[in-house]
C-alpha cells in the first residue's frame, strides 16, 4: 500500500506521557526532490523534563521545556557506504540553539557488521 502522498515516504511518531516527561515527536521522510540525492526527512519534536535538584520536601522542582525543529538528508555513497547530514532548532526555555549533524555507517563483512561515526555542533543563538 502506498502512502497519504503517494511518494513512498514514512511518517513515525512517538509520545510518553509520564507526568513529569511528557514528549511528542514525529518526522517525515520522503524521496528527495530531483535535484537532490537521497531522502530528506522533516522532525519535530516537544517535551518537558522535571528535575528535583534539591533533597528537602518544599523544594520546587526545575522544570524544563524543549521545542525542535529539523530537515536532514541521507544517501547510500554505495552498497556499503550511508552518510547522512542535517539542520535544526533547538528552543530550550528562552534559550536557543543551531544544531548541524552529519553522520557515516559502514557496512562490513557482507552486512553483518556496521560502523558508524556522527559528529553534532550546536551554537547558541544568543550570547
Amino acid at each position: 500500500m502506498t502512502g497519504a502522498l503517494g511518494a513512498g515516504e514514512l511518517v513515525f511518531a512517538a509520545w510518553r506521557w509520564k507526568s513529569a516527561r511528557p514528549r511528542v515527536s514525529f518526522t517525515l521522510a520522503v524521496p528527495s526532490p530531483h535535484w537532490a540525492p537521497g531522502i530528506v526527512s522533516v522532525t519535530g519534536l516537544w517535551e518537558r523534563q522535571s528535575y528535583q535538584v534539591s533533597s528537602a520536601p518544599d523544594t520546587a522542582a526545575l522544570v524544563e521545556s524543549r521545542r525542535r525543529a529539523g530537515v536532514s538528508l541521507a544517501d547510500w555513497a554505495t552498497s556499503h557506504i550511508r552518510w547522512n547530514g542535517g539542520t535544526a532548532m533547538d528552543r530550550f526555555d528562552s534559550r536557543g540553539h543551531l544544531a548541524v549533524d552529519g553522520g557515516l555507517d559502514v557496512r562490513l563483512a557482507s552486512d553483518h557488521m556496521a560502523v558508524g561515526f556522527a559528529s553534532v555542533s550546536w551554537t547558541p543563538l544568543a550570547g
